[in-house]
């Protein structure tokens, strides 16, 4: 009896799926392919979507300008836009993703002003693009040439331009402020002006009478920009000199 359940035993397993699952080797490959299809199902589950990603580089560009922004104009921005100008399907707007993806080459232009090298129009900037970084170009030349007042003039017009055209962008923002400190520094510097020449007729004179007329001129000086900050040193010098021949 003990023979015959043995060999029942043996045919059972030399045939069959039985046989195939008791070999080691076999029970191994198929415990490897189930960590790798749990693997691949993981990874799966874990790629952001189109609109995720767009949403998460929304956030880094609300924040401040620095290297973050051209990092995800390289690995989001241009990505999404070279497919969808492909006709990829896609569940985000692609005049969204232009708007950002404008924003961060905005930024990376405006860094890189007093840098002598031009460049032509790269991929996915448009023709009116690159003319309005032309001018504002132009303007920054002028400006370190020794032409302040064209340079501003020259930026005042590029900014009417941009209210227009780029309204409410990061460009305009920026230009925007760019014209209000330059037209701060020309008029600050043009006051120094008056305020040296003053000082430089004020010590050269001799006569009483004319000493007179300069006070006059002086003191009506002070009265408009003794309260700057950015003039304090030449006022000091202008008021010393004053005091020590009263």
């Amino acid at each position: 009896m003990r023979n015959l359940l043995r060999a029942e035993n043996q045919r059972r397993r030399s045939g069959g799926v039985s046989a195939v699952l008791d070999n080691t080797w076999v029970l191994l490959c198929l415990l490897g392919l189930l960590i790798g299809f749990g693997w691949w199902m993981s990874g799966r589950r874990n790629v952001p979507t189109d609109a995720a990603r767009l949403a998460e580089a929304e956030r880094i560009l609300r924040g401040e300008p620095g290297s973050a922004w051209l990092s995800v104009r390289d690995d989001v921005l241009k990505p999404l836009q070279e497919r969808l100008s492909a006709g990829g399907v896609s569940d985000v707007d692609s005049e969204r993703v232009r708007e950002l993806r404008r924003q961060v080459d905005d930024y990376e232009f405006l860094r890189s002003l007093g840098q002598e090298r031009e460049r032509g129009v790269e991929s996915g900037v448009s023709a009116v693009d690159d003319e309005l970084r032309r001018l504002i170009r132009r303007a920054y030349v002028m400006r370190e040439s020794g032409d302040g007042a064209g340079a501003v003039a020259e930026l005042a017009a590029v900014l009417r331009i941009l209210e227009r055209l780029r309204g409410g962008s990061y460009l305009q923002q920026h230009v925007a402020e760019t014209v209000a400190g330059w037209e701060s520094e020309l008029d600050g510097r043009g006051a120094e002006l008056v305020l040296r020449e003053l000082l430089r007729q004020w010590v050269a004179s001799g006569e009483a009478s004319e000493k007179r007329q300069l006070r006059g001129a002086l003191e009506a000086a002070l009265k408009l920009y003794g309260g700057r900050p950015e003039l304090a040193e030449i006022v000091s010098e202008v008021r010393a000199a004053m005091g020590g021949e009263e």
